[in-house]
């Protein structure tokens, strides 16, 4: 009985502790491997507040278009000349 309640603590004790280390790695390494853009200029995004939410608004600039492409197929038009950002919500 003493031996089956020790297991399940050690087991108990022993997820938290690889959780915890999980979060500490996931937070140490940067996502995508480090890679940086090319352009050193810095983007402005804004965030926008709603009722229950909030909003990012991301500048249409070049990579950013080239980034979004893919919405092009879902009928968003950001290739147009009057698009200036991208609101993600």
């Amino acid at each position: 009985m003493i031996q089956k309640l020790l297991r399940l603590l050690l087991a108990i004790a022993g997820s938290v502790l690889a959780y915890l280390a999980a979060a500490v790695i996931g937070a140490v390494l940067p996502a995508g491997g480090g890679s940086r853009p090319a352009e050193d200029r810095p983007h402005r995004v804004l965030m926008v507040a709603g009722p229950i939410h909030y909003d990012f608004l991301i500048p249409l600039d070049a990579p950013a278009k080239a980034r979004f492409a893919f919405l092009e197929t879902a009928g968003l038009q950001l290739s147009h000349p009057d698009a200036q950002w991208l609101l993600l919500g």
